[in-house]
């Protein structure tokens, strides 16, 4: 579970129903306990068929560390469908690109993160299209658009998202060829999850159509953290899971995000949105990625932009990026530091390690 990296010990599970001990990715905090019963577990299985129908004998390239709750559903999926796994020698962009031209899998399950990488090395491969254009589901951030596009001239390859968690698995499935030109659309809710919408203050319901803190009811979602009410507490109320993401679901079952509860900071009395900043810059030109934190050292508070770009690029973008930032980002949003790297930490799921980069940031703070 690798929870070690992150100081936490995974609690004993006593109840014998237990299949498997999961957990949260971690990415805004500490990994929260997920204990899996078998039941829980086959709810999972047959919610992933309604969208990945495997056949005996098709083969499931998995491109994402056995530890992910999402690797490890499909994985049980795939197997008990008869399905074929198949791994690379290691998890290296030009490795797993190998591989999957020479088996040609059916199915690919990876992050957009790796799979960019993939895609990124594809042109170093003297080889054509390969005749089966694979259904690649991918976890744990965003589908660029360059992506999507890029994913269908080399591969002919079919582009799929969820939103969902280690708590409640799968939530609502989207195609990258719907994913209409925003990045509040999360996907349509699956049959059998239900929605609700509550007041981010009270936790009661808010009116229809008014957007709120997003709860869900579904198969296969656990009903409590093992061994750990203080944060069942805060997660779950009334028999709902609250992921702690903000927005609406519409008339026809669709999921829109606005942001998440967290991302608002209190900037020297200045309420601001992270998700809109990090939208903003993601934008400008040579920006790979970006993440937009707030930190606290004894003596300061920060308001720090971390970008990343490539090595080769980073004393030539410094500058021109500084200046872009400048331009579009308002004169009392703008970081008190902007820091480049070339490559952003990240979780076997693919999403940024925002507690490990949080850490070393403030550590590189306290040194000035």
């Amino acid at each position: 579970l690798e929870c070690a990296s992150v100081g936490t010990v995974p609690p004993i599970v006593d109840n014998p129903g237990v299949l498997r001990l999961s957990h949260s990715s971690g990415t805004t905090g500490t990994p929260k306990p997920v204990a899996l019963t078998h039941a829980l577990q086959l709810a999972r299985l047959k919610h992933r068929h309604s969208i990945m129908p495997f056949k005996p004998g098709q083969k499931l390239l998995v491109a994402m560390g056995l530890d992910a709750e999402v690797t490890l559903t499909y994985a049980l999926y795939a197997i008990s469908c008869g399905a074929v796994l198949v791994f690379a020698k290691s998890s290296n962009a030009e490795d797993l690109l190998e591989t999957l031209l020479i088996h040609q899998p059916e199915y690919v399950l990876s992050s957009s993160h790796m799979f960019g990488s993939m895609i990124n090395a594809f042109d170093r491969f003297d080889t054509p299209r390969p005749d089966i254009c694979p259904n690649v589901f991918l976890a744990g951030g965003r589908i660029d658009n360059w992506l999507i596009e890029r994913s269908r001239e080399c591969l002919g390859a079919r582009i799929l998202s969820d939103y969902g968690s280690s708590e409640t698995g799968m939530l609502a499935l989207v195609e990258a060829e719907s994913i209409p030109p925003n990045f509040m659309f999360a996907g349509k809710l699956l049959p059998g999850v239900e929605s609700s919408i509550l007041d981010p203050n009270t936790l009661k319901l808010t009116k229809d159509g008014h957007p709120g803190l997003l709860a869900f009811k579904a198969p296969g979602m656990i009903k409590a953290y093992s061994n750990d009410p203080e944060t069942t507490a805060k997660y779950f109320h009334d028999g709902w899971f609250i992921p702690g993401d903000l927005g609406h679901v519409d008339a026809i079952r669709q999921i829109w995000v606005k942001g998440r509860k967290g991302k608002v900071v209190n900037n020297r009395g200045i309420k601001i949105d992270l998700q809109q900043l990090e939208d903003a810059i993601a934008a400008i030109e040579g920006v790979e990625a970006n993440v937009w934190l707030q930190l606290r050292t004894k003596l300061n508070q920060y308001l720090v932009c971390v970008i990343q770009t490539s090595q080769d690029k980073k004393k030539k973008n410094g500058q021109h990026l500084m200046n872009s930032i400048k331009k579009i980002i308002p004169m009392n949003h703008q970081p008190d530091r902007l820091v480049m790297v070339k490559r952003l930490p990240r979780t076997s799921s693919g999403k940024v390690d925002m507690t490990g980069l949080a850490e070393a940031i403030k550590t590189r703070l306290t040194l000035e």
